[in-house]
């Protein structure tokens, strides 16, 4: 969730919300921001879930959708910090009320990665059927990567590496068991495990 309100009140919100997207979007999940305006106007089935991370500050307008949101049947998650506090930072007396959704706290010493986990939990049975698992040497994952299926065929699987560092991928069907791969502008078989160097970019057709 985004707020204009927090991010003009806080000097350093975006920076604390891109930690929690950033992590996000190296899982092969699409990950976006949604805003009050948003919330009002798209079908709320359009998503899984909504994170309120880090956000003290939002209107009462702000609330109130993320409110009719959880009424209408949503999940949303929070810390503890986030929707306390008005636009003139005064205390915010409302709290979130479930009804139809689901409201999940996520204690604020988890940090982002406890948003990340439980996003990734409630969002199992959307993930692609084939996942990627990176180790590069570092604690960030540095390829991108999203995978479209294909009616009559195995999936197929991109991956871009933005990162500093050589990946080592590993390539698996979401219910279990590898999923082989091949390139698809080579026609090489790759297996299941294959590295990419940085700014490296491969097209796999995955082998079912």
């Amino acid at each position: 969730f985004h707020s204009e309100t927090s991010a003009i009140n806080k000097r350093h919100h975006m920076t604390e919300m891109f930690e929690l997207y950033e992590s996000l979007y190296f899982e092969g999940l699409p990950v976006g921001f949604v805003t009050e305006k948003i919330l009002r106007e798209q079908d709320h089935q359009d998503w899984d879930v909504v994170s309120v991370y880090r956000t003290e500050y939002v209107t009462d307008a702000e609330f109130g959708e993320l409110q009719r949101y959880l009424d209408e049947g949503g999940i949303v998650i929070t810390d503890e910090a986030s929707l306390t506090m008005n636009e003139y930072g005064e205390p915010r007396e409302r709290r979130l009320r479930t009804s139809v959704g689901t409201h999940i706290h996520i204690d604020a010493s988890a940090g982002f990665e406890g948003f990340k986990d439980k996003a990734l939990s409630i969002a199992a049975d959307r993930r692609p059927p084939v996942l990627l698992n990176e180790e590069n040497g570092s604690p960030f994952n540095g390829c991108i990567w999203r995978v479209a299926s294909r009616p009559h065929a195995g999936p197929i699987l991109t991956v871009l590496n933005v990162g500093k560092h050589t990946a080592r991928l590993e390539a698996s069907f979401r219910k279990g068991g590898e999923a082989v791969c091949k390139d698809m502008l080579t026609a090489q078989m790759l297996g299941a495990s294959f590295e990419l160097k940085p700014n490296g970019v491969l097209l796999l057709e995955v082998v079912e």
